[in-house]
């Protein structure tokens, strides 16, 4: 049995909880998940276009970025369109995480909506970028490899759907779980990590620098009613620093969690190193 997207009328299997083309919540009154898909008038890159679209994030309050000269803006446009992403998007599955959010719907449900959101958003502006998935409760597993988006959005929206809660927290095994989905003899790309959880525990920090020492990108998210269930301290570290800005965000609601996630699959400024120790 079959059943047709609502907002995209993509034909989908009957058991799938969200489209495979385009995302959308496939159950009977289900919330609007946001902006998702992009402006149809805005192509997808292809190698050699115009720049893809940089990260729209600001910077947390405490860490002002600081102004980019026009030369260094066009450096980094130039490098935008040129450049590849592999992405490993890490969700914390905990216990916790089986909490309602917002009044909506439960913190695990709205990291799913939000993973698919960057899914398909990133499959939009450059098909070529790569994305594995990993979940992590105080132990971590790899759900699906770095792969193409042009070739595999479907099965990594599938995989994201299936996540479940289960178990305690360690944030040091999400990112090394992360580490590994990276092909590390591949060349020619910038590494991300996207990293979300309700609570604390593990020791990740020098993990954390030693990734951001080979150049990965680690964007952190926070969720939950208010920022005291979370070790901000801690995960303010763990995020990189990017041209001034911290890679760090805590959500309280469905929504705003889905927005940032749409935003955080833009390409990222491309950084040094150095820049991006804390």
């Amino acid at each position: 049995m079959v059943t047709q997207c609502p907002r995209c009328r993509a034909v989908c299997s009957q058991t799938s909880r969200f489209c495979e083309e385009c995302g959308a919540d496939l159950r009977p009154g289900a919330a609007p998940m946001g902006q998702t898909v992009r402006m149809t008038s805005v192509p997808p890159p292809l190698p050699g276009a115009g720049a893809p679209r940089q990260s729209g994030l600001l910077p947390i309050s405490g860490a002002p970025s600081r102004a980019i000269p026009a030369h260094e803006t066009a450096l980094m446009e130039h490098q935008a369109a040129n450049q590849r992403e592999h992405c490993a998007v890490v969700t914390d599955h905990s216990g916790s995480m089986g909490e309602m959010y917002d009044g909506r719907m439960t913190k695990l449900e709205a990291a799913i909506r939000a993973d698919i959101a960057l899914i398909v958003e990133k499959a939009q502006l450059d098909p070529h970028d790569e994305v594995g998935l990993v979940i992590f409760d105080d132990q971590a597993e790899i759900i699906h490899s770095l792969v193409p988006l042009h070739s595999h959005r479907a099965s990594l929206i599938k995989a994201a759907e299936a996540i479940t809660v289960s178990g305690g927290t360690d944030i040091r095994e999400g990112l090394e779980k992360a580490a590994s989905v990276f092909d590390w003899s591949r060349n020619g790309a910038v590494r991300r990590i996207v990293l979300l959880t309700d609570g604390h525990g593990g020791h990740p920090l020098s993990l954390a620098k030693d990734l951001k020492a080979k150049g990965v990108v680690i964007d952190v998210v926070g969720v939950g009613p208010n920022p005291s269930q979370v070790d901000e301290k801690l995960l303010k570290k763990v995020a990189s620093v990017v041209h001034g800005e911290l890679r760090y965000r805590f959500i309280t609601d469905s929504r705003t969690l889905c927005r940032t996630y749409h935003d955080i699959a833009g390409k990222t400024r491309v950084s040094t190193p150095a820049e991006m120790m804390q």
